[in-house]
């Protein structure tokens, strides 16, 4: 999918309002004054440089608002202050400019600006993380599938899948011995797969988990179907790679996470892959097993299924109690890697990829913290001084 470029519908009026400013003002003048607007006597010819410049003002503004950016969002308010100062200086000097003319105009550019005060407008131009536009959709891959042990069923992760069986993790709660009969339930998408089979060996797994091989018993032919479909696609995703090496089975298995080794300093680092656009991913690796080396601008090499090489710059990090999450933004892929990505993409959308919300808490939350370190503080400290005089009185 190709990078969107297109601003909020808010932005692209206001740019527009602002590029069509001169020429309407320039009308208005015209019509008000009951003079034409070129030739001898004619508004144009009537323009000073303050004038002039306060015209140049509002395409400049245009393009500040059209930037998202922090330079453009002082440029915008610094603009809108002085096209207010040029107004109420153009109403002293001249006392047949009309007044309610200067005060509609006064009034909406203090709106105009006022608007770009509001944190969810404000907040982009500060951040970038928070310029969705600009980035591509990312998918992550989810999987739900759950494990029955007679009459209980418990939420189990399915580390990797063949046509014969599966190897999933399950709470350590949930025991079970070899030879219990089991059934394990796969939805993806719009297949849902209800299986039967028997545990044939248990592995002690990290944080409270216990690993369970599971042996499918004989298929129906849906499940068959249903099965085979899903593992056409899991092949498809581990490319020429296919298959977990080193055992010898009857049947290949896949991986159900796309397998993600990141590559820093000579060190190469295996990573779990969150989610991952055209333009970028989100990675998570365990704290323990993580490099102090790897903050914000580290540059790092990426390794998808073993097949697919990208290189990408760290571009914000956030650490848990027991993992290191990281933003990578891939630094222009070649034209191989940008296909192999793009197929990547589209078979992770095929087998129920979840598109990353546009706005979600966490954007939420980096917008509020945004926020502390922009103009809007300053702002805010404001209002809630006036609220407060305000309650007094």
């Amino acid at each position: 999918m190709i990078t969107r470029t297109k601003r909020p519908k808010s932005i692209l009026v206001f740019t527009i309002l602002y590029f069509l400013a001169p020429p309407l003002i320039l009308v208005q003048g015209s019509i008000v004054n009951m003079v034409p607007l070129f030739g001898p006597g004619g508004i144009a010819s009537r323009l000073g440089v303050p004038d002039l410049a306060a015209l140049l003002s509002y395409p400049v503004c245009a393009l500040a608002i059209l930037s998202v950016r922090k330079s453009g969002w002082w440029v915008f308010i610094i603009c809108s202050g002085l096209l207010l100062g040029h107004n109420m200086l153009a109403f002293w000097l001249n006392p047949l400019v009309s007044i309610l003319s200067v005060l509609v105009f006064s009034a909406l550019l203090t709106v105009a600006a006022g608007l770009f005060f509001r944190k969810h407008i404000i907040a982009p131009y500060f951040n970038p993380r928070l310029r969705i536009w600009e980035h591509a959709p990312r998918y992550s891959l989810e999987v739900s599938s759950e494990i029955e042990f007679g009459t209980a069923r418990t939420a189990a992760r399915i580390l990797d899948l063949s046509r014969a069986g599966a190897f999933v993790l399950v709470s350590r709660q949930a025991v079970a011995t070899p030879g219990s009969f089991v059934c394990l339930c796969i939805k993806v998408k719009n297949l849902s797969l209800d299986i039967q089979g028997s545990i044939v060996r248990t592995k002690d797994m990290p944080r409270n988990c216990i690993g369970y091989g599971i042996r499918f018993k004989a298929l129906t032919r849906e499940e068959s179907h249903g099965l085979f479909s899903l593992i056409d696609r899991l092949e498809a995703l581990a490319g020429n790679h296919a298959g977990i090496p080193g055992e010898q089975r009857k049947h290949f298995r896949f991986c159900i996470q796309p397998e993600l080794v990141l590559e820093n300093q000579g060190r190469r680092l295996a990573a779990n892959l969150k989610n991952i656009s055209l333009s970028g991913a989100s990675i998570k690796l365990e704290l323990e097993n993580s490099s102090s080396s790897l903050v914000n601008g580290t540059l790092v090499n990426l390794t998808l299924n073993g097949y697919i090489h990208v290189q990408g710059i760290i571009v914000w990090t956030e650490t848990g109690e027991d993992s290191l999450h990281c933003g990578v933004k891939f630094t222009k892929p070649a034209k191989e890697t940008r296909k192999k990505l793009k197929n990547l993409i589209g078979l992770l959308k095929t087998l129920n990829s979840t598109r990353r919300d546009e706005y979600n808490a966490v954007l939420e939350q980096i917008a509020e913290e945004t926020l502390e370190h922009s103009p809007y503080q300053g702002i805010s400290r404001i209002k809630i001084f006036l609220h407060k005089l305000l309650k007094k009185s």
